[in-house]
């Protein structure tokens, strides 16, 4: 017969998963993930990367631990909140995995059509629907074309073969990338946050990759370990997932960076330290050989040839003098010395960074000016996002 298609609850599957879409289905859902990870787990997180009761003694292990711990469980249970509610596919419909062939298809079909039929379930009202369904299902999956069609892209998919409108699979694709490469651009400005520039555009690429692989190299990699869930289906819930990957990628970043500049001004500082402690060791002991060569003379020449306490004395203090008026840097303090000898990541093993004991007023002020860049950064995003979403809308 006719093709028909019991059209379910919408989803999101094949379509960019935006930040925030509040003109579709799921917008609210979208809206309550963007104030969810942004406004209230961010806090949460930086409270447990900076809070002293937590990270003991500056060791911001626990810290950082406890912060990826809050962030998987958060995002695990909205994943799995989202997944519950969802309808079943057209493969968990008729019982088949997703790697069935057409014979398999057929044989369910056949054994849900004697089980659903509405004449042997007449106590169930939504037996006719059941079935009707059952049968949309059948006719989708038992076409080649439509079920790959159905797997990748999920029932949006078929709303656009429908239309033959082919490029409206890639520039879902390309939306959802381009939308987030600003998104997390705008959100790790600035040079405190190059580590989680570089960890959040990597977990990108990642999912790029893995997503060509699946939607247009048709190599389902997670085929093994969620056997009903299509391959729309299963891409949705990695999109799901990059919001706190990048947020948590944020936070931890800024707390384990160290600026390069001041780090390698402290090292240089210290070393300069140590150098006019040798020189200081090699003339002290110049002038103590000097004495004992003058005391020797004495005792075989006499008292006239004798240097005396005081003379070795005012010398090793004019030597002093001498080399730290030769200091090109000067002395570095207590802190910037100790900050020399810390290692590359220093929150990770309990101290503070070299820029935080010897940050100029300059950097300190642009430290100062973060809420204002932060507020900046968010106006930025909407004008972007709107300005994508009245594109998108001509498209359609």
């Amino acid at each position: 017969g006719a093709l028909v298609v019991k059209r379910s609850p919408p989803s999101s599957c094949g379509r960019a998963t935006m930040p925030i879409d509040v003109e579709s289905p799921g917008g609210s859902a979208d809206a309550t993930d963007f104030v969810l990870y942004l406004f209230v787990l961010g806090p949460m997180v930086e409270f447990c990367l900076k809070s002293k009761r937590i990270n003991k003694g500056n060791d911001r292990r626990r810290g950082i631990a406890l912060a990826i711990l809050i962030l998987s469980v958060v995002a695990a249970i909205k994943v799995g909140i989202d997944l519950a509610g969802r309808p079943p596919n057209y493969f968990e419909v008729l019982d088949v995995p997703t790697t069935a062939t057409s014979s398999e298809i057929k044989r369910a079909y056949k054994s849900k059509s004697l089980e659903m039929h509405p004449d042997k379930n007449p106590e169930d009202p939504l037996a006719q629907d059941k079935f009707t369904k059952m049968r949309s299902a059948y006719e989708v999956l038992n076409d080649a074309r439509l079920r790959d069609i159905y797997n990748k892209f999920g029932e949006w998919g078929l709303e656009e073969d429908k239309t033959n409108a082919t490029g409206g699979f890639y520039a879902g694709m390309a939306v959802f990338y381009v939308i987030w490469v600003v998104v997390a651009f705008l959100l790790t400005m600035g040079k405190s946050n190059t580590q989680a520039r570089v960890w959040v555009y990597t977990g990108l690429v990642a999912l790029a990759i893995f997503e060509y692989q699946t939607r247009i190299m048709s190599q389902d990699l997670l085929s093994g370990l969620l056997p009903y869930f299509t391959i729309c289906e299963k891409i949705e819930v990695l999109h799901k997932l990059f919001p706190p990957f990048m947020h948590g990628a944020k936070m931890i970043g800024q707390v384990i960076y160290v600026d390069p500049e001041a780090f390698n001004k402290a090292l240089i500082e210290s070393l300069h330290e140590k150098v006019n402690q040798v020189a200081v060791m090699v003339r002290t002991v110049h002038l103590e050989l000097e004495g004992i060569k003058a005391g020797g003379g004495a005792r075989s020449g006499g008292a006239g040839g004798a240097i005396s306490a005081g003379t070795l004395a005012s010398k090793a203090a004019e030597a002093h003098a001498e080399l730290a008026a030769t200091e090109v840097f000067g002395k570095p303090s207590a802190d910037g010395a100790a900050a020399a000898t810390r290692s590359l990541h220093p929150a990770v093993t309990g101290g503070q960074p070299p820029a935080q004991a010897g940050a100029a007023p300059g950097q300190a002020a642009a430290a100062a000016k973060g809420g204002p860049q932060k507020l900046q950064n968010v106006i930025f995003f909407f004008m972007i996002y709107f300005a994508f979403q009245w594109i998108a809308g001509r498209t359609d």
